[in-house]
């Protein structure tokens, strides 16, 4: 419980130290900036921005996945209603809106297919593997920090 009232308080610090930034128009000069704040955390400090960092990313992660298993279930049951009801059966599609229709059809599984490339291509297991490596041998307190983090925010 006493954790729960930490992580608003986490939560904080990183704010502040966020805030103590100078706005700048040069993106890569903030970046800059933060990461030498970072730098200059003791292991406890980054233990905690990671734990923070954890924490909010499971609970967008948890929020989305969600609202993504409830929007395939509604489609799941509306289509399954529709194919008992025998809806679909009763449209008669022929001439020129069929090759519409196939022509539309192509194009949806091309795009599909497309979309599935590039998530492959850009979450190859090797690439997430050598991330985390990296990220576990620099910084490991603020890695398990986010680590910890993550889970509290799945398990609440």
């Amino acid at each position: 419980m006493q954790l729960l009232k930490t992580v608003p308080l986490l939560l904080l610090i990183v704010c502040c130290c966020l805030l103590s930034i100078k706005a700048e128009d040069d993106e890569t000069n903030i970046l800059k900036q933060l990461r030498n704040k970072y730098d200059t955390l003791p292991e406890q400090g980054k233990f905690a921005t990671g734990a923070a960092i954890g924490y909010g990313t499971s609970r967008v992660a948890v929020g989305t996945v969600t609202s993504v298993a409830k929007v395939a279930g509604v489609a799941y049951v509306v289509s399954e209603v529709m194919d008992y009801t025998g809806v679909l059966d009763d449209i008669k599609i022929g001439g020129e809106a069929q090759a519409t229709m196939n022509a539309l059809k192509k194009k949806t599984l091309k795009t599909v297919n497309g979309f599935k490339s590039t998530i492959r291509r850009r979450l190859a297991p090797n690439g997430i593997k050598n991330t985390i490596e990296a990220a576990a041998t620099k910084e490991k307190l603020a890695t398990f920090g986010f680590a910890a983090g993550a889970f509290v925010g799945f398990m609440l």
